[in-house]
């Protein structure tokens, strides 16, 4: 019974975050359509229709000989996140790529369905049944694959900061967030590492006690799990693929609507795709995405801000649309996998 309460708190969270997603969606739809001279409430309904339109209307003029391409730059963004990842669980587990892969797949789906960054916790629940791997190491390994994702992108937004003398005012305040949450969560898990023992000490010597010290101990050894040596270079050879085919995705994105000089610019939409999703985020990222993508857009391509709405939305469907029906599939499979390796009840004598 006493989960009764903490599952309806989760769907509570859940539909809240839907909710406001879905008020978000409305809203940027409204943008797109322009201004028409009309803004009262009563014509929203017609305005979001004809923002839609203009999304479709944008996405219809993508030349089909880029779809593939976009597609393939995707794939490669998922394949090289879990490589990354890989390097990072195998300096704890010796782990299989494939399984890394299925994580990540089935968490980019959950990105988009759920709010406040749940995704995390699907994937590394795929792996941990899997692997045979305590849920609380692999979880650790998830945090770790973050903080290296936030410092990575840190020095990439400073190198940009230089390169340009300034960034979007949005893009700032999006920054500035990030790197205050980066900083906690980098000081939360060094005091981790360094006090767990004094912290497993003071808990109580009972079931709860030793759950909770084993759930410590897991997630601090998925926390020091660094890699090193190969494990490093196949973490740089994931990072470096992931970046590279993101900037080509936003690159490809924006050479098929006509825009010119978009190297600098998919190198921008690249930084603001990560700090959009690292956010602790409503389902999707909407919003978020939108306003940095949007601004930037509007801000270095000269577009208007119906056309860089109907632009920012377009590129997120296209973004997210494929690896979420991917992820959904292989979440599938993973739950009848799970379901067919659960050990059936014995018989009641």
């Amino acid at each position: 019974m006493g989960s009764q309460p903490h599952r309806r708190s989760s769907i509570g969270a859940g539909l809240a975050g839907s909710g406001i997603a879905l008020l978000l969606l409305l809203w940027l739809l409204v943008r797109a359509a322009g201004t028409d001279g009309d803004a009262s409430i009563a014509s929203i309904p017609h305005r979001a229709l004809l923002g839609l339109q203009a999304v479709g209307s944008q996405l219809a003029s993508l030349n089909a000989a880029l779809i593939l391409p976009l597609l393939a730059c995707e794939a490669l963004v998922q394949c090289s996140k879990a490589l990354k990842w890989t390097a990072i669980l195998r300096s704890a587990h010796p782990v299989r790529y494939l399984n890394a892969l299925r994580g990540i797949v089935v968490g980019a789906a959950a990105t988009h369905l759920v709010p406040l960054r749940l995704d995390e916790v699907l994937r590394a629940g795929v792996v941990s049944r899997r692997e045979k791997i305590p849920a609380a190491t692999v979880f650790g390994t998830v945090v770790l694959d973050r903080i290296i994702e936030l410092g990575l992108l840190g020095l990439i937004v400073a190198s940009l900061s230089l390169l340009t003398g300034e960034l979007p005012p949005l893009f700032g305040k999006a920054v500035t967030l990030l790197g205050v949450g980066f900083v906690l969560a980098l000081a939360c898990c060094l005091g981790l590492l360094a006090w767990r023992k004094r912290v497993i000490a003071l808990l109580p010597e009972n079931r709860l006690g030793q759950k909770l010290s084993s759930a410590l101990e897991g997630l601090a050894e998925g926390l020091g799990s660094i890699p090193r040596g190969r494990d490093f270079t196949l973490l740089l050879l994931g990072a470096i693929g992931e970046w590279g085919a993101t900037i080509l995705f936003y690159g490809l994105i924006l050479s098929g609507a006509g825009l010119d000089s978009t190297a600098a610019l998919s190198l921008l939409l690249a930084v603001g795709n990560t700090l959009s999703y690292a956010l602790p985020n409503l389902p999707a990222a909407l919003g978020v995405f939108e306003l940095i993508q949007g601004g930037m857009i509007e801000a270095v391509a000269g577009l208007d801000p119906a056309r860089a709405a109907a632009l920012a939305l377009s590129a997120h469907a296209v973004l997210m649309i494929p690896v979420t029906i991917t992820g959904l599939i292989v979440g599938f499979f993973e739950w009848r996998h799970g379901t067919s390796t659960r050990p059936s009840p014995s018989p009641e004598c």
